[in-house]
C-alpha cells in the first residue's frame, strides 16, 4: 500500500482553516478591498424552473450547499460579478436577467442577489 500524497491535504485544510474564520471572513476579504465589500449571488434557473445550487468547500460544515456567488472586483458592475462569480464556481455562461435585490447587512458590506 503506497502512502497517500499530501497535495490533496491542502485544500481540506485551507477549507477547515475558513470555517474556523468564519467570524473574521469579511475582515480578511475587507482587506483586499479596501472601501467596501459587495457580495453576489447568482439564482439559475433552467427551463423546467430548476434552481441550480452548488456545493461550497469553505462554508461551515450542515451549510455547504446554496447559490452560487461571491465578491464583486473594484469597477465592476453587479451583472457582471453575479455572471462572472456564476463562470467560476460552475462553468457556466449566463445571462443575467436583473438584480432582484440589493441589501446591507454589515458595516462595510452589501449583498446582491
Amino acid at each position: 500500500m503506497r502512502p497517500r500524497s499530501p497535495e490533496p491535504l491542502l485544500p481540506t485544510a485551507a477549507a477547515a482553516l475558513w470555517r474556523r474564520l468564519y467570524r473574521f471572513q469579511w475582515r480578511l476579504v475587507w482587506l483586499r478591498q479596501s472601501k467596501f465589500v459587495l457580495g453576489t449571488t447568482g439564482l439559475v434557473r433552467d427551463p423546467d424552473g430548476r434552481v441550480l445550487l452548488v456545493r461550497h468547500r469553505f462554508w461551515p460544515e450542515g451549510r455547504q450547499v446554496g447559490l452560487p456567488g461571491g465578491y464583486a472586483i473594484a469597477g465592476e458592475r453587479l451583472e457582471e460579478a453575479v455572471a462572472r462569480e456564476v463562470r467560476e464556481e460552475t462553468g457556466l455562461a449566463i445571462k443575467v436577467a436583473h438584480v432582484v435585490q440589493v441589501t446591507s447587512r454589515f458595516q462595510l458590506r452589501a449583498e446582491v442577489a
